[in-house]
């Protein structure tokens, strides 16, 4: 007994050194998923859902946006495991776990003659470390129900579910992608003085999706009455994405004009850019949002960052994906640079004043005969030394140039969490394997000297 005491000890104070960051997880609701769909059926209905774990407060927070125009419930339910690209399968459909958080409370069979207006959810939950689990593990999904008219000399009608997504960490399926979040709000003052402070009373959420090399993607829910226009804006330009912008804005901008393809690295590089809607009631922006980029670990490449530093205009970014199981690091990786000047993208140990190691990685090489291209998903399989240096902030991504053959651009790989200026917080307990993904650095010094200290205390214990 005493020493099941004194692990649960150790456990429960070592776990307090852990650093935890901020995770992302996102919902596909699809009707298709909440029911089998008869033959012929057409359901267009759908929406999204995005989720901010925090471990430093043990909340889950989440923007639910979707098209059906009435609803009766909004629920977490749980836990029902289902694999990302079986969510349609009648034996996942049927999988359906049970009631963990009534998100929400509508009216599936309004007053005659209210006018429907789009859904935009947003709160947050409290999570225990049972929930914690499920989640990391895949085994939650958001359900939205409507209520059918009661038939003739019934009180009530039959509980239907109408839209369902189950809850999948940031980029399950692996696509060749960046991806950007966004959380829509009133204007702060904070994205352009020409914009004067307005409160607006609508929401809006939804994603950017650059998955080829000209063209941006948008999935957008908003509630903004009528037709109102969305628009990108940038330091250097500014392109209208929908003139009539109404729920969801859905769509393909193709930026594949030469003045306009510095867009997409503008967006996708922290330079500034953002999106605002414009409605009738506040022509001058309703709603703004900053795209926020989520992976695991992020890195930024210029010339400056060079060892020693490189005289360069030119710039990148790496999305890095860390598997800790089979100790893999998946890269997706883009940059302004022409595809034909880039002679290898590669990655090495070293801080940030050092040269580095040799390759310990090697994400692109350029053929001889074909300009080639850096922005596929690259995996490579690496040793925990890797892993480590990881952690500790020492393993950066290199791209060289004929122009500049041992290298023009390096970005040292940190986590999400720094890129994004996001305070680091030190909490929690007992993630589970699925949990660790991204996790940064384990126990440190003063983990160490806690440890020698319960082991001198169970030392003590034995003797006595």
């Amino acid at each position: 007994m005493k020493y099941t005491v004194l692990l649960a000890l150790l456990f429960t104070l070592s776990s307090a050194y852990i650093e935890d960051y901020k995770y992302y997880f996102y919902a596909d609701l699809r009707p298709q998923h909440a029911y089998v769909l008869a033959e012929g059926e057409q359901n267009n209905n759908r929406g999204v859902a995005l989720f901010e774990y925090d471990g430093s407060k043990e909340k889950l927070t989440y923007h639910i946006g979707f098209t059906n125009s009435f609803f009766e419930t909004v629920t977490l339910n749980g836990p029902s495991g289902c694999a990302f690209f079986r969510q349609s399968d009648a034996s996942c459909v049927s999988n359906i776990g049970f009631e963990i958080a009534r998100l929400a409370k509508g009216v599936s069979i309004p007053p005659e003659g209210t006018e429907p207006k789009q859904n935009i959810l947003e709160g947050s939950i409290s999570v225990s470390s049972n929930l914690r689990e499920m989640l990391f593990d895949g085994e939650l999904y958001i359900l939205v129900t409507r209520m059918s008219q009661p038939l003739p000399g019934e009180k009530v009608g039959t509980l239907n579910r109408v839209l369902l997504g189950r809850i999948y960490s940031y980029n399950i399926d692996q696509a060749n992608r960046f991806r950007s979040f966004l959380i829509f709000g009133s204007n702060d003052g904070s994205y352009d003085p020409s914009f004067p402070k307005k409160t607006s009373d609508s929401s809006a959420i939804g994603f950017l999706d650059w998955s080829s090399a000209t063209t941006l993607s948008y999935d957008i829910f908003h509630n903004i009455g009528g037709n109102p226009r969305l628009i990108l804006k940038c330091p250097t330009r500014s392109v209208t994405i929908s003139n009539t912008a109404a729920s969801p804005v859905s769509g393909n901008l193709d930026l594949s004009d030469a003045t306009l393809t510095p867009v997409l690295m503008s967006v996708f590089a922290d330079e500034g850019c953002f999106l605002f809607f414009t409605s009738a009631a506040l022509p001058e922006g309703d709603l703004f949002a900053r795209p926020s980029h989520y992976s695991p670990f992020i890195s930024s490449l210029t010339g400056s960052n060079m060892v020693p530093a490189v005289s360069s205009a030119n710039y990148g970014r790496s999305f890095v994906f860390l598997n800790r199981g089979p100790k893999t690091l998946s890269f997706i990786t883009r940059t302004n640079i022409t595809s034909g000047t880039i002679t290898s993208a590669t990655v090495h140990l070293g801080s940030k004043s050092e040269a580095g190691t040799d390759a310990v990685c090697v994400l692109y090489t350029k053929p001889t005969n074909n300009p080639g291209d850096i922005t596929s998903f690259t995996t490579c399989t690496v040793n925990q030394t890797v892993l480590d240096s990881l952690e500790e902030e020492g393993v950066f991504v290199k791209i060289s140039t004929d122009a500049n053959p041992g290298g023009e651009l390096r970005g040292t790989i940190v986590p999400t969490y720094k890129f994004e200026s996001k305070p680091k917080v030190a909490t929690s307990g007992g993630l589970s394997e699925g949990a660790k993904i991204g996790l940064g650095v384990g126990l440190g010094i003063g983990g160490a000297l806690l440890l020698v200290g319960i082991i001198a205390t169970v030392a003590l214990v034995s003797r006595k």
